[in-house]
């Protein structure tokens, strides 16, 4: 959490993410940063829950994702 303050306060040309949550940070990890990431003007692509060893599911969400951004960058 420490970072997205950082991040915050240093205000990166961001304009799409993905978030991947372990749930082994708490279950309002994802909320509180999709509050920091909304106030930057951030454009949250995605939100994949992981439940500490992820599952091969979970695998395709991320490269579904990371695939989502790339296109969504090169517009």
């Amino acid at each position: 959490m420490l970072a997205m303050y950082i991040a915050k306060l240093l205000k990166p040309p961001v304009k799409h993410v993905g978030l991947i949550i372990l749930y082994a940070w708490g279950t309002n990890a994802d909320k509180q940063l999709a509050n920091i990431l909304k106030e930057l003007g951030v454009e949250i692509m995605d939100t994949i829950n992981i439940n500490v060893t992820p599952t091969d599911n979970d695998i395709k969400r991320v490269r579904e994702l990371t695939i989502k951004i790339a296109q969504k960058i090169k517009e």
